[in-house]
C-alpha cells in the first residue's frame, strides 16, 4: 500500500509478503492501514528531527565563526571599528580605542565625531565622505583628538559594507597611529632645512650635491656666486657634467677606463671613486 504524507507527498510503499497467496480479511486490511500510518508518522518524525538538527547546526555556525573572528580582531595591532549608518560605533577593538585614550566599552554607541575636532569633522563629512560614497572606500590621513584633548595623527581607511550586510553595520573604519612617524619625518625635514641654511650661508665655497640619477639636488649660494648660475636653474634640472669642460671629462674618461679595465664614461667619471668607497680631490676648470 502507498505511504502518503499529510500534504500529499508519496513517501514510499508498504508491502507484506508470504510464502503462499492469501486474501486479506477486513481486520487484516485495517491492521495494515494502521501499520502504514505508524510508518508514515515515524518517517515524518525522523524528517522533522533531521531538519531541527540541521537548523541548530546552521544557527551555531555563525557563532562558531564569530567568536574566533572577534578574538582575532581584538588582538590586531591596527585599530578596527564597525559603525552603523548613523555613524555610531557598533564594535571597536582595543587598538582603536587605545589610539584615542579610551577603553572599547566607552565608545560603543558613540559617534565617530567624538574623536575629532569640529574642523576635522567638517572636513571628513564634506570632503572625504562624498568620495567614500562614490567609490565605496577611502584612504588617507586625519588628525584625531584624544580623550584628554591632545592631537593624534592617524592614517585611516574607510570601506562600506556590501548591501546585503548593511543591516547592523554600515562602515568598516581602520585606523593607525602615525604620531611618532610624523614627528620623525618633521625632525628629518627640520634637520635638512637647518643643514641647507648652513650650506647656503657659505658664499666662499661652492657646494653641489646630486641624487643617484646624477640630477643636482643642492646648489648653494657659493655655487651661484662662483659659477654664475641660479639654484632654480640647476636643482632638479641639470647634472654636474654641464659645469665641466668636455675636454677634461674626456681625458678623465680615458684615465679611469685604463685603470679600471672597463669603459668609464659621462657622469660616471665624477662618481667612480666614490663608488669604490674612496674620495677624490681634483682640480677642474669650470665651464661657463
Amino acid at each position: 500500500m502507498p505511504l502518503v504524507s499529510a500534504d500529499g507527498h508519496l513517501l514510499g510503499i508498504l508491502r507484506v509478503m508470504d510464502q503462499v497467496p492469501r486474501r486479506l480479511s477486513p481486520e487484516q486490511r485495517n491492521a495494515l492501514s494502521g501499520l502504514g500510518r505508524q510508518v508514515i508518522h515515524h518517517l515524518e518524525l525522523h524528517l522533522h528531527n533531521r531538519q531541527l538538527k540541521e537548523g541548530l547546526v546552521a544557527q551555531k555556525q555563525p557563532a562558531l565563526v564569530q567568536a574566533p573572528l572577534l578574538f582575532a580582531l581584538d588582538q590586531a595591532i591596527d585599530g578596527i571599528a564597525l559603525l552603523d549608518k548613523a555613524g555610531c560605533f557598533t564594535y571597536i577593538n582595543r587598538a582603536y580605542a587605545a589610539i584615542f585614550g579610551y577603553e572599547p566599552h566607552q565608545l560603543i554607541g558613540e559617534s565617530w565625531k567624538e574623536l575629532y575636532s569640529p574642523e576635522w569633522v567638517a572636513k571628513i563629512a564634506d570632503v572625504f565622505s562624498p568620495m567614500l560614497i562614490e567609490r565605496g572606500h577611502w584612504h588617507g590621513e586625519a588628525i584625531g583628538r584624544k580623550k584628554m584633548g591632545s592631537s593624534v595623527f592617524t592614517e585611516i581607511s574607510l570601506a562600506l559594507f556590501p548591501e546585503q550586510d548593511k543591516k547592523d553595520n554600515w562602515l568598516l573604519w581602520t585606523c593607525r597611529d602615525q604620531t611618532a612617524q610624523k614627528a620623525a619625518r618633521d625632525e628629518i625635514l627640520d634637520t635638512q632645512a637647518r643643514l641647507l641654511a648652513v650650506l647656503d650661508a657659505d658664499t666662499e665655497v661652492a657646494i653641489i650635491a646630486m641624487n643617484l640619477e646624477g640630477v643636482i639636488t643642492v646648489f648653494n649660494r657659493g655655487a651661484e656666486w662662483m659659477l654664475a648660475y641660479d639654484a632654480d636653474e640647476m636643482i632638479g634640472k641639470q647634472t654636474p657634467l654641464m659645469l665641466h669642460l668636455p675636454s677634461e671629462i674626456e681625458a678623465r674618461e680615458r684615465e679611469l677606463s685604463a685603470s679600471c679595465g672597463r669603459p668609464i664614461q659621462g657622469l660616471n667619471v665624477l662618481v667612480e671613486e666614490v663608488r669604490r668607497g674612496t674620495h677624490e680631490e681634483r682640480e677642474w676648470t669650470p665651464f661657463f
